[in-house]
């Protein structure tokens, strides 16, 4: 996944130091994105200080791109956010 900008759908928020309780907040934000049917091509999950479940949906090369896909995803109920992707300069 070397694109520049992600687009993350966002889950639960987790004790990071609870191995069981972050599972399962990754476990329900995979089940929540296949009842719309949105399944990744990979699954890759961002940790970072908010300590929510977040997966990269998709990539994009482009900031306007992943700023429409998220704009379609919030659409359809899925609470998301748009970050440049890890080792992206800023």
């Amino acid at each position: 996944m070397a694109e520049g900008w992600w687009v993350l759908a966002l889950g639960g928020a987790y004790d990071p130091d609870d191995f069981e309780v972050r599972e399962t907040a990754r476990v329900r934000l995979r089940q929540e994105l296949l009842l719309l049917a949105i399944v990744p091509d990979e699954y890759v999950w961002v940790w970072d200080e908010t300590d929510r479940a977040q997966l990269v949906v998709r990539a994009f090369a482009d900031a306007a791109s992943a700023e429409a896909y998220a704009a379609y995803l919030s659409g359809r109920g899925v609470e998301v956010r748009v970050r440049r992707a890890f080792g992206e300069e800023v």
